[in-house]
């Protein structure tokens, strides 16, 4: 299956980080998971319908728009306690309620928003749990070339979010999910509410002791509701603490192999400069012995002119004596 941008392909080469931002949501579902009858609404490729049925779901049903996805998801991330079909989750048909559903950046996708919404509640249990998750529009940077994603109609602002959730759902309590040394999601503050939150100790202390709420990390990238049929539900613990997807195996070992590689670029580059290095000395040595050979043969030069010059002169001498001579004979003769 080919990667399009609508929606994630696990295993595509530069879409690690995007893995984990969507697998650590199905990390946490999976913990509500076990003994419930599970509903992956817009469940792309299966890989979270399959986390959430491995974890013990009684029955865990993924169903997209796409025909090409389900039969992907089907064929790729097939487990005994899953299933997948072709559905609409404007209208889901849906014979049985589920205790946990899950609607992973599906919501911007759609036009119809609410009817999304009321679709999802229409098959959530009373005392079930519907986890509803989409980028912080706030933040959220796609792409493409016009710097938006052509598969999103919308992006919501938080309040915005939870007003489209409460026309659906009485009870909708909001996280936040956003980069650490991994993935966190955590409750957000609430009104008025300026310090840390529940999850704290999940957060790492200062060598003070002191914990830092998660805002501290920066702005959410995603938010993540919580939503129930019940106005004031009693939620899980795992809910109410600070969840961390760690990223060791792929994020991480990203930055160790592109540190490995930068180390051995580097140390090529020092062989190649002391290979180098060694060249110029070498050139040097032969420059300063061709120097003194040079300034050896003007020497000799030199002295073989002056020696040229003096028997030049000797010559000239010799042959001056001798008309001298001749000269005499002559002169003798007569």
């Amino acid at each position: 299956m080919e990667f399009t941008g609508e929606r994630l392909i696990p295993g595509t080469q530069g879409l690690e980080d995007l893995y984990t931002e969507h697998m650590s949501r199905y990390l946490l579902a999976a913990r509500l998971a076990r003994g419930e009858r599970v509903l992956d609404a817009g469940c792309g490729c299966g890989y979270g319908t399959h986390l959430m049925a491995a974890a013990g779901a009684v029955e865990a049903l993924g169903v997209d728009i796409s025909p090409e996805a389900v039969e992907f998801a089907a064929d790729r991330y097939a487990h005994a306690g899953s299933s997948y079909r072709v559905a609409d989750c404007r209208d889901l048909k849906l014979d049985t309620s589920y205790g946990l559903i899950t609607c992973f950046e599906l919501i911007e996708h759609v036009k119809e928003d609410t009817a999304v919404v009321n679709s999802l509640a229409r098959v959530l249990d009373e005392d079930g749990i519907c986890l509803i998750s989409t980028p912080n529009a706030s933040t959220y940077v796609a792409g493409g070339e016009e710097g938006d994603n052509p598969y999103h109609c919308r992006e919501y602002e938080v309040g915005e979010f939870r007003q489209l959730l409460e026309t659906a759902f009485a009870g909708v309590t909001m996280l936040e999910q956003r980069w650490i040394d991994g993935m966190l999601i955590s409750r957000g503050p609430a009104a008025g509410e300026s310090g840390p939150t529940d999850g704290e100790a999940a957060l790492m202390p200062t060598h003070e002791g002191d914990v830092p709420c998660p805002s501290a990390y920066g702005p959410a990238a995603y938010f993540l509701a919580a939503c129930t049929r019940r106005p004031a539900p009693d939620l899980p613990g795992v809910l109410r603490v600070a969840f961390v997807a760690c990223t060791a195996n792929m994020r991480y070992r990203r930055l160790k192999e592109e540190f490995d590689r930068r180390g051995r670029w580097g140390m090529n580059l020092d062989r190649e400069l002391r290979e180098r290095d060694e060249v110029i000395t070498r050139l040097r040595q032969e420059k300063s012995e061709l120097e003194k050979e040079f300034d050896e043969r003007g020497r000799w030069a030199k002295d073989l002119d002056a020696k040229i010059e003096e028997k030049d002169r000797l010559i000239r001498e010799l042959m001056a004596d001798n008309e001298r001579l001749r000269r005499a004979a002559a002169a003798a003769g007569r």
